[in-house]
């Protein structure tokens, strides 16, 4: 009950603390990209409609490569909660920005395909890229974290997020990631898309931990043993 308590009380906190204008400003870009030609009756085919829903997905992830920016790291850094829930709470903040975003775009993108094109748009697929390329940067803003103890982060997680994605988008012939919908590797390479979530999604827990040397310094030593806080021996040191 006690670290259900310390979550709620840092909830609102960390709504306050984290930049909410890179989020919205995604969301709101890759719901434009494809509301704005589906709406205008853009002549597209569903490769196009595809093509369209990914980007929108790249550029609603690239504002969560800012979330975790934190002028005031050097003090939360101290606070008596670990480092993986703070960042879980600021992901959290991130999450329903980039749901609606998404959400928008696909409505728009499956409304334009039911009414005029034939080839399915096959979201539930496009969805899984989707939320990979979501958990990819914020495995990659974690990792940059890290790397960053004065809470600049976005400055240098959002290159590096587009880079990892235009790598990825990049490759060729077989390799290829983002295949068209009528390709016959479509259920073959989804299944490398839900291996890539799955990866990229404990890469982000194995990021978000304390440093080793931290975590080593949260009980006291006597000789070469470390002391836990309910050893009697703690009371004698202090």
């Amino acid at each position: 009950m006690t670290g259900l308590r310390i979550t709620r009380s840092l909830v609102g906190p960390t709504l306050r603390a984290t930049r909410q204008i890179p989020l919205l400003v995604g969301a709101t870009l890759a719901a434009a990209l494809v509301v704005a030609p589906a709406a205008g009756g853009t002549d597209l085919d569903v490769g196009s409609w595809a093509g369209l829903l990914r980007f929108a997905a790249m550029i609603a992830a690239l504002g969560v490569t800012f979330v975790l920016d934190d002028p005031s790291a050097a003090t939360t850094s101290v606070l008596p909660v670990s480092r993986a829930l703070r960042y879980a709470l600021r992901v959290a903040v991130a999450v329903p920005a980039s749901v609606l975003g998404w959400l928008a775009a696909a409505t728009a993108g499956h409304q334009v395909a039911v009414s005029h094109v034939s080839t399915p748009l096959r979201l539930p697929a496009l969805t899984l890229e989707a939320a990979t390329i979501f958990v990819l940067a914020v495995a990659i803003t974690v990792g940059v974290a890290r790397l960053r103890p004065d809470g600049s982060i976005g400055v240098v997680a959002a290159p590096v997020y587009l880079i990892v994605v235009g790598a990825l988008y990049a490759l060729p012939g077989r390799a290829a990631l983002f295949v068209a919908t009528t390709s016959a590797q479509w259920d073959e390479v989804h299944q490398i898309w839900g291996l890539l979530l799955i990866v990229s999604t404990s890469a982000a827990f194995l990021l978000a931990r304390e440093p080793a040397s931290r975590r080593r310094r949260g009980h006291p030593r006597v000789g070469n043993q470390t002391i836990r806080s309910d050893d009697p021996r703690v009371n004698a040191i202090s």
